[in-house]
């Protein structure tokens, strides 16, 4: 069986959250909260093509995001496109996409989409 993943965003959130591999693959609540804050900070602070990586030494997952340049929409918006890669089962699971700083200062995910 071809190996399937998915990648989806949380509406609450506004963030890469889930995916799957053969079988379903289900974030615990530490993966979730891992996840989020360092991808918040990624984009929050660090520079173009800088990686911030995480690991959730509880179940073992780890990603990254690395975030691209900042710049305007025509409504003055704050954008970043980002890379994200998250390591399940030893496979590395990677997605392009573009988030935006909403008024709470938190980013949300606009659009995203696989890659290979």
């Amino acid at each position: 069986m071809k190996t399937m993943i998915i990648l989806s965003v949380l509406l609450l959130t506004g963030i890469t959250s889930a995916l799957a591999q053969h079988s379903s693959y289900v974030l615990t609540s530490t993966d979730t909260k891992t996840l989020y804050k360092s991808f918040q900070y990624a984009l929050e602070n660090s520079p173009s093509q800088q990686a911030t990586h995480w690991v959730n030494l509880e179940t073992g997952l780890t990603g990254l995001t690395i975030p691209l340049d900042v710049y305007r929409t025509s409504a003055g918006q704050s954008c970043r496109d980002y890379f994200t890669s998250l390591q399940v089962k030893g496979k590395a699971n990677q997605a392009f996409g573009t988030a935006c700083q909403q008024s709470s200062g938190y980013w949300k995910v606009v659009s995203e989409k696989l890659v290979g």
